[in-house]
């Protein structure tokens, strides 16, 4: 079996595959807690190295720790922190391909 493109995250004890997808209609997507083989998926027209990737992977993770907080707190925070880290100089790549999105 071939290996995943992506990593493997932990958030709050369980475990997600993050990685790029081509066909997302949005830029980032993320699975329910509940659900088994639980995935965060980003879009591979978001550019590695950027802010907004920095925005979006914050994102998705907000939403898998704190499943319930609303859309909107989880879009001001994620944005917020993105600000945060590209002043400190953080920039990220996430590793591997992309999948397509079934």
């Amino acid at each position: 079996m071939a290996k995943r493109p992506g990593i493997r995250v932990k958030l709050r004890g369980k475990s997600w595959q993050l990685s790029r997808t081509i066909n997302l209609k949005a830029r980032g997507d993320v699975d329910s807690p509940e659900v088994s083989k639980r995935r965060i998926r980003i879009s591979s027209r978001v550019k590695d190295g950027t802010e907004e990737l920095l925005e979006v992977v914050i994102h998705e993770c907000l939403h898998g720790l704190f499943w319930d907080l609303s859309e909107e707190a989880v879009q001001e925070a994620g944005v917020d922190l993105a600000k945060i880290l590209a002043k400190l100089g953080a920039a990220i790549e996430i590793p591997g391909g992309a999948e397509d999105e079934v």
